[in-house]
């Protein structure tokens, strides 16, 4: 049996990432690279992202690092995305009207 291939190992530039996270006060997570395939990453409390974020704390410039997923997961709101993301990482269907799924939602700045 042959393992799958990791389709978000590649990494990506900040300006083009696989997906983004919002939450509040201005963090935003830009997924540029993962570790693991996602159904790997379900059984591993230690799973971590390669992400540009930014912050409060970085004013308004993004900070480029690991991030565990499980802090993106708790604190951020998917806001946008690759198809092959959503197909991953997104449990409900898009809408037949809508581009994006109709459960996403842009929070304020």
């Amino acid at each position: 049996m042959t393992a799958t291939k990791n389709p978000f190992g590649k990494t990506r530039k900040v300006h083009d990432p696989y997906a983004v996270y919002r939450g509040h006060h201005g963090w935003e997570w830009r997924v540029l690279k993962t570790y693991q395939r996602p159904d790997k990453e379900k059984n591993n409390a230690h799973a971590r992202w390669l992400c540009a974020v930014k912050s409060p704390y970085t004013f308004d410039s993004f900070d480029i690092g690991d991030t565990y997923i499980r802090d993106v997961f708790s604190n951020g709101l998917l806001v946008d995305a690759d198809k092959e993301w959503e197909e991953h990482y997104v449990d409900k269907p898009r809408s037949a009207t809508h581009d994006r799924p109709i459960y996403w939602a842009n929070l304020p700045q």
